[in-house]
């Protein structure tokens, strides 16, 4: 009977097997990707059977398993204890990692696939499986080292990571992922169920070094929310020109009447030349007359000046809280940032598509 694929477990297995044996560079995308899958399988999994005496009781249970309610809260927190204890382990040693039955052959395929993509990084125990298999022959071994001849001038080595050929029945399925990958990111951002679901039905007959580059692709709906927010801060910077033109007009004749009410509040010629008319008038008494006549038009210049300064101080503090007021409404930040969001999504959907076509040659 074909076996079917347990999601919520296979989640798991993934995320604990990608926190110590996937790069530096994916490990990022695993965290983002395994949260998010962990919470949509978790609110719809499905109790399991719970006799397996014989074989007909187990297409049964199966059947049962199927059509049951959702799990309770207390599987679901069960789950979150799991993905929290996989996260603290990737710091430290791992003794085991707890697999499910149903996804014994993809924990064994899973291993061999990440330690090809680095085969350098080790941990300092094992990872114990329950179906543990002898690595093949020269892998975790130079034997240029050991041989007096090339191997591959004898028995050439696969190129492929399962060294088998695609199935027949996986090929249709992942030219039809290609397909739907090679689509629009905007197309993909709103709707990629087709993409997920087909590569969760191939997902056991492709290696993993595949698998982590197809899963962020086909769940790049979790970046919707930040991608339609970098466009909208794109399209209302554009449409802000003439706003920050008009903000630009008023701060430049603020700037005007900022000098004028400096140029009217300097008095100090004035006074200086008080200081020198009233000493004329000590000395000089038929000049009387004359003198006070020119401290009386001084002294009305002096208070016109503050008179000024007083209605110019006025309309300096009101246009400025305008200009304030206005500059709140400007968005922050740079196009470079929010376009670097679009492009990071872009790239990652571009690297599924040529991953899946050197696959597929």
């Amino acid at each position: 009977m074909e076996r079917k694929f347990d999601a919520p477990a296979t989640a798991k297995l993934l995320y604990g097997l990608g926190q110590q044996l996937i790069p530096k560079e994916a490990a990022g995308w695993f965290k983002i990707f395994f949260q998010g899958l962990h919470e949509e399988t978790s609110s719809g999994a499905e109790e399991t059977s719970q006799g397996d005496s014989s074989s007909g009781n187990s297409e049964r249970s199966t059947t049962q398993s199927q059509t049951a309610s959702p799990a309770p809260a207390s599987k679901k927190r069960s789950a979150n204890h799991f993905l929290l204890q996989a996260e603290e382990a990737s710091s430290g040693d791992v003794e085991e990692i707890p697999m499910p039955s149903a996804t014994l052959d993809l924990a064994t395929s899973a291993i061999a696939a990440a330690q090809m993509v680095n085969p350098s990084q080790s941990t300092e125990k094992p990872i114990v499986t329950a179906s543990a298999v002898p690595p093949s022959l020269g892998e975790g071994c130079d034997l240029s080292s050991l041989l007096t001849f090339d191997p591959e001038s004898i028995e050439p080595t696969s190129s492929k990571a399962s060294g088998e050929p695609i199935p027949s029945t996986v090929r249709g399925p992942l030219q039809r992922l290609k397909d739907l990958l090679s689509a629009s990111t905007e197309t993909l951002i709103e709707d990629s169920e087709e993409a997920k679901g087909i590569l969760e039905d191939i997902q056991p007959h492709l290696p993993m070094t595949l698998q982590v580059k197809l899963w962020p692709a086909v769940t790049l709906p979790v970046f919707k929310s930040r991608v339609q927010s970098a466009r909208q801060r794109i399209t209302l910077r554009h449409s802000q020109l003439p706003l920050r033109a008009d903000i630009a007009e008023k701060c430049r004749r603020l700037n005007e009447k900022k000098a004028a009410l400096d140029a009217k509040t300097d008095t100090s010629a004035t006074r200086a030349e008080l200081e020198t008319l009233h000493k004329e008038l000590e000395d000089l008494e038929e000049r009387v007359r004359v003198t006070k006549q020119l401290i009386q038009d001084k002294e009305a210049l002096v208070a016109c000046s503050q008179d000024e300064a007083k209605g110019l101080t006025a309309d300096l503090k009101t246009e400025l809280a305008e200009i304030r007021s206005l500059r709140n409404q400007l968005v922050t930040g740079k196009d470079e940032d929010d376009k670097a969001e679009i492009a990071e999504a872009d790239r990652i959907r571009v690297d599924a598509v040529l991953a899946l076509g050197v696959f597929l040659q």
